[in-house]
């Protein structure tokens, strides 16, 4: 993952398709925990 497909994950304009499960699940290591103030998740299964 280089710098300029990074930056075409996170900077979509408005309406423009999102990425795909399997582009966003090599960015995310096996155990990656979320969190928010309304969830949790441990991993990314």
């Amino acid at each position: 993952m280089d710098t300029a497909r990074l930056l075409a994950l996170f900077t979509k304009p408005y309406g423009a398709p999102a990425p795909s499960e399997a582009q966003w699940r090599e960015l995310y290591a096996d155990d990656v925990h979320f969190q928010d103030p309304t969830q949790e998740k441990q991993g990314i299964t």
